[in-house]
């Protein structure tokens, strides 16, 4: 019977045991963070340890416990040879793609991926990850840019099933990994970033103004902050009264929690935000307390009451920031990157393109 321990040395942990299908018996032990936890987990495996004693354990049992590490990778094709079942199927992975997901990407970036996987699953969940082929991915990709999915939108649901396949080839359900040798859609399209122009910033501030009641009244203040800093809406909504140094005026961002781009920025708080900031109280926990999606809606909102092009979104505000930056020519490319928290300059690069070419140089040139 599968009993929960305490130590202060290695925490809360439970031992169990498994019968496995030759006869021999394994005694495991499974650490869990907190008790409640540990708690929660005390159920499922009694119920696998009881399953395996009595030899009746299912395939989809079986699954949750390798998902959950209740058992490892060797024990499972032992169970799963003789349940008779074949290999596994793509849907079996999708705990290990969570985990994935979730430890190494940005909130917003997780959800975006866990809506990918579900699309990539409806088309190839069913399939055993041994039967998947370069000629059926192949087809999926020709099958989704058929449904007028962007080469973008399909590159990055080719990458989650690069990283499900992955997951197979480490647990030796198949040789080698189809999805690494499919190249990748090619992407034609030129997307420049989109900023609001002034006339544009004038009509969208009014609209703003008179729905600003919108997110507990705070829609205007965001609006500002975003055009005045830059920062990305999951940075905005991590904000705290800690990060903001009002008598120094200065706002320390810590932007994505990745390795690449999670170390902290710092911005000046411009002359129009800094009395914004002054009036808002209580100046404890996180700044703005609204819902991600609910100030998505609002700006879409506001951009429809303005009359303005619909590719104008929340995002905007952002581009509009670096935009103007570049625009100014007193901030070099190096400086802006820098502000913008961007990984890559060629990500700020991007932008040059709203430069036009200083007058006179050309006839600088002399022969």
């Amino acid at each position: 019977m599968p009993s929960l321990y305490f130590t202060p040395s290695r925490g809360h942990f439970i031992i169990y045991k498994i019968y496995l299908p030759d006869g021999t018996k394994k005694r495991k032990t499974k650490y869990f963070k907190t008790k409640t936890l540990a708690q929660e987990a005390l159920y499922d495996i009694q119920k696998i340890e009881e399953s395996t004693r009595k030899r009746e354990l299912t395939k989809d049992l079986l699954i949750y416990a390798l998902n959950y590490r209740f058992i490892n990778n060797n024990e499972y094709q032992a169970f799963i040879s003789d349940l008779g079942t074949g290999g596994r199927e793509l849907k079996e992975y999708t705990k290990d793609y969570e985990i994935y997901s979730e430890t190494n990407c940005s909130p917003y970036t997780h959800d975006c991926n866990l809506y990918k996987m579900n699309i990539v699953l409806s088309y190839f969940g069913a399939t055993d990850v041994a039967d998947i082929t370069e000629t059926q991915i192949e087809r999926y990709k020709s099958y989704r840019l058929g449904q007028g999915r962007a080469a973008s939108t399909v590159n990055h649901e080719l990458n989650v099933l690069r990283k499900m396949l992955d997951f197979a080839l480490t647990g030796g359900m198949i040789k080698i990994n189809p999805a690494r040798r499919i190249p990748t859609v090619p992407d034609k399209q030129v997307r420049y970033p989109r900023a609001l122009q002034k006339k544009e910033r004038k009509v969208f501030l009014k609209a703003i103004k008179n729905n600003k009641h919108l997110c507990h009244g705070q829609l205007y203040n965001i609006v500002v902050t975003l055009l005045l800093t830059g920062m990305r809406r999951s940075e905005l909504l991590s904000l705290t009264w800690n990060d903001v140094d009002l008598k120094r005026k200065l706002i320390y961002i810590k932007g994505k929690p990745s390795a690449t781009i999670g170390k902290m920025r710092t911005i000046e708080i411009h002359k129009k935000l800094y009395p914004i900031l002054m009036k808002m109280s209580p100046k404890e926990g996180y700044i703005f307390k609204a819902d991600k999606d609910v100030i998505t809606k609002s700006v879409r909102k506001c951009v429809r009451e303005a009359d303005l092009p619909p590719e104008i979104t929340l995002h905007s505000l952002r581009h509009s920031f670096i935009s103007y930056l570049i625009e100014s020519r007193k901030a070099s490319i190096k400086e802006v990157q820098e502000l913008a928290g961007h990984s890559k300059i060629s990500t700020t690069q991007r932008y040059m393109h709203i430069v036009e070419a200083k007058k006179g140089l050309i006839d600088m040139i002399d022969f």
